[in-house]
């Protein structure tokens, strides 16, 4: 965790120096960067809070890539805290702003991540469905996630 506070202290101070300047993308990005690190510390309040305050500022500035970073955070963060349904609806938006950006490796990623959710939520056939998607989208763009992908897709197609 040493690690992640470190990053959090350099976090804090640039948002600071973001905000003494006025510059609010550079807050957002501040902010989306402080959430990641807080989801990672498992600190799921504080990565929903940064997460919200970073969405706000991109939806503000039209900033669609940063809308997309904020939304697959809050969906991380809802999904560890429980609240599945939430995580699922954040990521439904993500994919639609990360295919409409042609972000074919971020397509993958928020497919894995809903068939996390789904998974999860014990709706097995959902989550292989979600996770073939992204394995197929990973081999297509040739992604270091195939591997892994498949061998989590073999796990969870031996459960049933």
């Amino acid at each position: 965790m040493g690690n992640i506070d470190g990053a959090i202290d350099k976090l804090e101070q640039e948002l600071k120096i973001t905000r003494e300047f006025g510059d609010l993308a550079g807050e957002e990005g501040a902010l989306v960067n402080l959430g990641l690190a807080y989801w990672k510390k498992n600190d799921i309040d504080k990565a929903i809070d940064y997460g919200e305050r970073a969405l706000a500022i991109a939806l503000e500035l039209g900033d669609r890539q940063g809308e997309g970073s904020a939304i697959g955070n809050l969906g991380l963060a809802y999904k560890d805290s429980g609240n599945f349904e939430k995580a699922v609806d954040l990521f439904k938006q993500q994919l639609v702003i990360v295919r409409e950006r042609g972000e074919r490796l971020g397509e993958g990623n928020v497919l894995f991540n809903m068939g996390l959710v789904f998974f999860h939520m014990n709706e097995k056939e959902s989550a292989i469905k979600f996770v073939k998607e992204a394995l197929s989208i990973y081999e297509e763009i040739e992604s270091g996630f195939a591997a892994d992908t498949r061998s989590t897709l073999k796990a969870w197609e031996a459960l049933e």
